[in-house]
């Protein structure tokens, strides 16, 4: 749970621990969030087809981008 709350402030602008994001805060469902701060506890990449862990990158987590092609299938 406090994994959540750390990641939750950050995006959010809040979290006076760690770098400050530049611009507005970031609107993350809280099923992105479960998921960012369980990948974060188990020390383990996290894979996924859109950017919106982009942010979390290298700060809570190692995130890599796995790219669709046109007709949206995984290209690996």
């Amino acid at each position: 749970m406090a994994r959540y709350v750390e990641i939750d402030t950050y995006n959010g602008r809040k979290n006076l621990h760690l770098p400050i994001l530049q611009g507005s805060s970031i609107n993350m469902g809280k099923n992105d969030i479960w998921i960012a701060s369980t990948a974060s506890l188990l020390e383990a990449t996290l894979l996924t087809t859109d950017k919106d862990f982009q942010h979390l990158h290298n700060i809570f987590l190692q995130v890599d981008y796995v790219p669709r092609d046109a007709q949206g299938v995984i290209v690996l």
